[in-house]
C-alpha cells in the first residue's frame, strides 16, 4: 500500500513539472528520492514475503480442574 502511494506521488510530481509548478532541479531531486523510496519499499515487501511467522498457541487443560 505504501509503495502504491509513493508511485502515485511520482505521478503527481510529473504533473507538477508539466504545469511548471516546480523547478526542474526540484523535480530531479524529488524524483530521485521517490525512486529510492519505492525501491526500499519493494525490497522490504519481497523480504517479508519469505519470513515465516509461527505463533505459539497454548490451550489450557480444562479436564483436570475441579468444578
Amino acid at each position: 500500500m505504501a509503495r502504491r502511494s509513493a508511485t502515485e506521488c511520482a505521478g503527481v510530481f510529473d504533473i507538477c513539472r508539466q504545469l511548471r509548478l516546480i523547478q526542474e532541479s526540484q523535480y530531479e531531486r524529488g524524483r530521485k528520492l521517490l525512486i529510492r523510496i519505492v525501491s526500499m519499499l519493494t525490497k522490504m515487501t519481497q523480504e517479508s514475503a519469505f519470513v515465516n511467522v509461527t505463533v505459539p498457541v497454548t490451550v489450557p487443560d480444562l479436564s483436570s480442574k475441579k468444578r
